[in-house]
Protein backbone atom coordinates (compact mmCIF):
# COMPACT_ATOMS: atom_id res chain seq x y z
CA UNK A 1 0.00 0.00 0.00
CA UNK A 2 1.36 3.40 -0.99
CA UNK A 3 2.63 5.49 1.91
CA UNK A 4 3.12 9.04 0.56
CA UNK A 5 6.19 11.06 1.46
CA UNK A 6 6.22 14.23 3.48
CA UNK A 7 8.83 16.87 2.65
CA UNK A 8 8.13 20.10 4.51
CA UNK A 9 10.17 23.30 4.52
CA UNK A 10 9.80 26.12 7.04
CA UNK A 11 11.15 29.55 6.09
CA UNK A 12 11.35 32.58 8.37
CA UNK A 13 9.35 35.37 6.71
CA UNK A 14 8.58 38.60 8.54
CA UNK A 15 9.64 37.02 11.82
CA UNK A 16 7.34 33.99 11.44
CA UNK A 17 8.24 30.46 10.29
CA UNK A 18 5.95 29.61 7.37
CA UNK A 19 5.79 25.94 6.39
CA UNK A 20 5.31 24.60 2.87
CA UNK A 21 4.67 21.00 1.84
CA UNK A 22 2.42 21.36 -1.22
CA UNK A 23 5.11 22.83 -3.51
CA UNK A 24 7.86 21.05 -5.44
CA UNK A 25 10.71 20.68 -2.94
CA UNK A 26 14.19 19.19 -3.30
CA UNK A 27 16.78 19.20 -0.51
CA UNK A 28 20.24 17.80 0.12
CA UNK A 29 22.71 18.31 2.93
CA UNK A 30 25.07 16.88 5.50
CA UNK A 31 25.39 16.80 9.31
CA UNK A 32 28.44 15.95 11.43
CA UNK A 33 29.20 14.75 14.98
CA UNK A 34 31.80 17.49 15.46
CA UNK A 35 32.12 21.27 15.36
CA UNK A 36 31.67 21.46 11.57
CA UNK A 37 28.45 23.28 10.70
CA UNK A 38 25.72 21.23 9.05
CA UNK A 39 24.81 22.32 5.53
CA UNK A 40 21.63 22.15 3.46
CA UNK A 41 20.65 23.25 -0.04
CA UNK A 42 16.93 23.54 -0.74
CA UNK A 43 15.07 24.21 -4.00
CA UNK A 44 11.42 25.31 -3.83
CA UNK A 45 9.28 25.78 -6.94
CA UNK A 46 5.94 27.54 -6.68
CA UNK A 47 6.58 29.92 -3.79
CA UNK A 48 4.53 33.12 -4.11
CA UNK A 49 6.37 36.10 -5.56
CA UNK A 50 6.03 38.31 -2.41
CA UNK A 51 7.53 35.60 -0.19
CA UNK A 52 10.21 34.78 -2.73
CA UNK A 53 11.17 38.45 -3.04
CA UNK A 54 11.24 38.85 0.75
CA UNK A 55 13.83 36.08 1.13
CA UNK A 56 15.91 37.29 -1.82
CA UNK A 57 16.07 40.80 -0.36
CA UNK A 58 16.48 39.71 3.28
CA UNK A 59 19.66 37.70 2.70
CA UNK A 60 21.12 39.76 -0.16
CA UNK A 61 24.77 40.78 0.29
CA UNK A 62 23.65 44.25 -0.76
CA UNK A 63 21.27 44.51 2.21
CA UNK A 64 23.30 46.21 4.95
CA UNK A 65 20.58 45.46 7.50
CA UNK A 66 20.18 41.78 6.75
CA UNK A 67 19.39 39.59 9.74
CA UNK A 68 19.44 35.79 10.18
CA UNK A 69 16.60 33.93 8.49
CA UNK A 70 15.95 30.38 9.66
CA UNK A 71 15.11 27.43 7.45
CA UNK A 72 13.74 24.11 8.74
CA UNK A 73 13.49 20.80 6.89
CA UNK A 74 11.10 18.05 8.00
CA UNK A 75 10.67 14.69 6.26
CA UNK A 76 8.76 11.48 6.78
CA UNK A 77 5.83 9.38 5.66
CA UNK A 78 2.12 9.96 6.10
CA UNK A 79 1.83 6.80 8.23
CA UNK A 80 4.50 7.91 10.72
CA UNK A 81 4.53 11.69 10.37
CA UNK A 82 7.34 14.11 9.58
CA UNK A 83 10.48 14.54 11.65
CA UNK A 84 12.73 17.60 11.78
CA UNK A 85 16.11 16.69 10.29
CA UNK A 86 17.70 20.09 9.77
CA UNK A 87 17.67 23.65 11.18
CA UNK A 88 19.95 26.34 9.79
CA UNK A 89 20.50 29.96 8.76
CA UNK A 90 19.99 30.97 5.13
CA UNK A 91 23.12 32.70 3.86
CA UNK A 92 22.43 32.76 0.13
CA UNK A 93 19.26 32.84 -2.00
CA UNK A 94 18.90 32.91 -5.77
CA UNK A 95 16.06 32.31 -8.22
CA UNK A 96 16.05 30.51 -11.56
CA UNK A 97 14.74 31.96 -14.81
CA UNK A 98 10.98 32.02 -15.54
CA UNK A 99 8.70 30.17 -15.84
CA UNK A 100 9.99 27.88 -13.03
CA UNK A 101 11.16 30.69 -10.71
CA UNK A 102 12.67 28.10 -8.39
CA UNK A 103 14.00 29.60 -5.17
CA UNK A 104 17.40 28.12 -4.29
CA UNK A 105 18.48 28.41 -0.68
CA UNK A 106 21.88 27.68 0.83
CA UNK A 107 22.16 27.40 4.60
CA UNK A 108 24.43 26.36 7.44
CA UNK A 109 23.67 25.54 11.05
CA UNK A 110 24.59 28.54 13.21
CA UNK A 111 25.99 30.49 10.25
CA UNK A 112 25.33 33.92 11.74
CA UNK A 113 27.07 33.07 15.00
CA UNK A 114 30.23 34.05 13.15
CA UNK A 115 29.26 37.69 13.68
CA UNK A 116 28.85 37.43 17.46
CA UNK A 117 32.06 38.07 19.43
CA UNK A 118 32.33 36.33 22.82
CA UNK A 119 34.90 36.67 25.59
CA UNK A 120 34.78 34.32 28.55
CA UNK A 121 37.13 33.42 31.37
CA UNK A 122 36.30 30.98 34.11
CA UNK A 123 37.59 30.39 37.60
CA UNK A 124 40.87 28.55 38.16
CA UNK A 125 38.98 25.26 38.07
CA UNK A 126 35.69 24.84 36.18
CA UNK A 127 33.68 21.75 35.27
CA UNK A 128 33.43 20.84 31.59
CA UNK A 129 29.65 20.71 31.94
CA UNK A 130 29.60 24.32 33.19
CA UNK A 131 31.71 25.37 30.20
CA UNK A 132 29.34 23.52 27.86
CA UNK A 133 26.38 25.24 29.50
CA UNK A 134 27.94 28.63 28.76
CA UNK A 135 28.64 27.66 25.15
CA UNK A 136 25.04 26.51 24.63
CA UNK A 137 23.79 29.77 26.11
CA UNK A 138 26.04 31.86 23.86
CA UNK A 139 24.93 30.11 20.68
CA UNK A 140 21.27 30.17 21.73
CA UNK A 141 20.48 26.46 22.04
CA UNK A 142 19.64 23.90 24.72
CA UNK A 143 22.29 21.57 26.16
CA UNK A 144 22.30 17.76 26.16
CA UNK A 145 25.44 16.84 28.12
CA UNK A 146 26.19 13.11 28.15
CA UNK A 147 29.98 13.19 28.48
CA UNK A 148 31.98 12.13 31.51
CA UNK A 149 32.40 15.39 33.39
CA UNK A 150 35.80 16.56 34.56
CA UNK A 151 37.44 19.73 35.82
CA UNK A 152 39.21 22.12 33.47
CA UNK A 153 41.91 24.50 34.73
CA UNK A 154 42.08 28.16 33.71
CA UNK A 155 39.61 27.94 30.82
CA UNK A 156 39.28 31.10 28.75
CA UNK A 157 37.93 31.96 25.31
CA UNK A 158 37.82 34.96 23.01
CA UNK A 159 36.40 34.77 19.49
CA UNK A 160 33.18 34.25 17.58
CA UNK A 161 30.29 32.34 19.13
CA UNK A 162 30.55 29.45 16.68
CA UNK A 163 34.26 29.00 17.45
CA UNK A 164 33.33 28.16 21.04
CA UNK A 165 32.00 24.80 19.86
CA UNK A 166 35.40 24.01 18.38
CA UNK A 167 37.16 25.27 21.53
CA UNK A 168 34.98 23.02 23.71
CA UNK A 169 35.71 20.06 21.44
CA UNK A 170 39.46 20.78 21.69
CA UNK A 171 39.35 19.95 25.41
CA UNK A 172 39.66 16.38 24.16
CA UNK A 173 37.91 13.06 24.58
CA UNK A 174 34.50 14.37 23.56
CA UNK A 175 32.29 14.82 20.51
CA UNK A 176 30.57 18.23 20.37
CA UNK A 177 27.95 19.22 17.81
CA UNK A 178 24.83 21.35 17.41
CA UNK A 179 21.72 20.58 15.37
CA UNK A 180 20.54 24.19 15.53
CA UNK A 181 18.34 23.64 18.59
CA UNK A 182 20.54 21.60 20.96
CA UNK A 183 24.25 21.38 21.73
CA UNK A 184 25.23 17.74 22.24
CA UNK A 185 28.33 16.80 24.25
CA UNK A 186 29.20 13.12 24.56
CA UNK A 187 32.23 10.94 25.13
CA UNK A 188 34.15 10.45 21.87
CA UNK A 189 33.02 7.41 19.91
CA UNK A 190 30.23 6.58 22.38
CA UNK A 191 26.57 6.68 21.27
CA UNK A 192 24.04 9.08 22.72
CA UNK A 193 21.56 7.61 25.17
CA UNK A 194 18.04 7.37 23.82
CA UNK A 195 18.95 7.41 20.12
CA UNK A 196 19.00 4.11 18.23
CA UNK A 197 18.15 2.84 14.74
CA UNK A 198 18.03 -0.71 13.38
CA UNK A 199 18.68 -1.27 9.68
CA UNK A 200 18.76 -4.29 7.39
CA UNK A 201 17.76 -5.20 3.83
CA UNK A 202 14.26 -5.90 5.14
CA UNK A 203 14.18 -2.71 7.14
CA UNK A 204 15.13 0.24 4.93
CA UNK A 205 18.74 -0.44 3.84
CA UNK A 206 19.54 0.12 0.15
CA UNK A 207 22.22 -2.23 -1.23
CA UNK A 208 24.90 -3.48 1.16
CA UNK A 209 27.10 -1.63 3.67
CA UNK A 210 30.66 -0.82 2.66
CA UNK A 211 33.86 -0.38 4.65
CA UNK A 212 35.26 3.14 4.92
CA UNK A 213 38.25 4.56 6.77
CA UNK A 214 36.55 4.66 10.17
CA UNK A 215 33.86 2.00 9.98
CA UNK A 216 31.04 1.59 7.47
CA UNK A 217 29.03 3.58 4.97
CA UNK A 218 25.48 2.63 4.00
CA UNK A 219 22.40 4.07 2.35
CA UNK A 220 18.88 3.77 3.72
CA UNK A 221 15.42 5.10 3.02
CA UNK A 222 14.21 8.04 5.07
CA UNK A 223 11.40 5.84 6.40
CA UNK A 224 13.74 5.06 9.29
CA UNK A 225 14.90 8.08 11.29
CA UNK A 226 18.60 8.44 11.95
CA UNK A 227 20.35 10.90 14.26
CA UNK A 228 23.94 12.05 14.56
CA UNK A 229 25.53 10.25 17.52
CA UNK A 230 22.88 7.52 17.54
CA UNK A 231 23.53 3.79 17.88
CA UNK A 232 23.26 2.10 14.48
CA UNK A 233 22.47 -1.63 14.61
CA UNK A 234 23.30 -3.17 11.24
CA UNK A 235 22.26 -6.61 9.97
CA UNK A 236 23.79 -7.56 6.62
CA UNK A 237 23.11 -10.99 5.11
CA UNK A 238 25.41 -10.40 2.12
CA UNK A 239 28.32 -9.05 4.17
CA UNK A 240 27.89 -10.59 7.61
CA UNK A 241 31.29 -9.35 8.84
CA UNK A 242 29.88 -5.81 8.81
CA UNK A 243 26.86 -6.67 10.93
CA UNK A 244 27.07 -5.16 14.39
CA UNK A 245 26.78 -2.03 16.46
CA UNK A 246 28.03 1.37 15.30
CA UNK A 247 27.88 5.07 16.18
CA UNK A 248 26.70 7.46 13.46
CA UNK A 249 29.14 10.33 12.91
CA UNK A 250 28.00 11.70 9.54
CA UNK A 251 24.62 11.83 7.81
CA UNK A 252 24.08 12.99 4.24
CA UNK A 253 20.50 13.36 3.02
CA UNK A 254 18.88 13.73 -0.37
CA UNK A 255 15.11 14.10 -0.47
CA UNK A 256 12.36 15.25 -2.79
CA UNK A 257 8.59 15.09 -2.66
CA UNK A 258 8.09 14.56 -6.41
CA UNK A 259 11.25 12.98 -7.79
CA UNK A 260 13.20 9.83 -6.90
CA UNK A 261 15.67 10.76 -4.11
CA UNK A 262 14.48 9.99 -0.58
CA UNK A 263 17.37 8.55 1.38
CA UNK A 264 20.13 8.99 3.95
CA UNK A 265 23.76 8.00 3.55
CA UNK A 266 25.19 7.14 6.94
CA UNK A 267 28.82 6.88 8.02
CA UNK A 268 29.43 5.19 11.35
CA UNK A 269 32.29 3.94 13.50
CA UNK A 270 32.31 0.51 15.17
CA UNK A 271 31.21 0.39 18.80
CA UNK A 272 31.76 -2.73 20.85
Amino acid sequence: MLDPRIVRVGIEIDGVIKFYDDLFIEASGVKYSNSLQGECNINITGLSRPNRDFILNAVSIFNKERTPKKVILEVGRVSTGAKRIYVGDIYEATVTQPPENTLRLKSKTGFYQKGSIISRSGSEVMSMKAIARNVAQDIGVALDFQATDRTISSYSFSGTADQQVEALESLGGIDVFSDGTTLFVKDAGVPLNGYEVNVSAENGMIGVPELNGAGIRLTMFVDKQAEIGATLNVTSKQNTSLSGRYVIYRISFNVSNRTEPFYYTLEASRFI
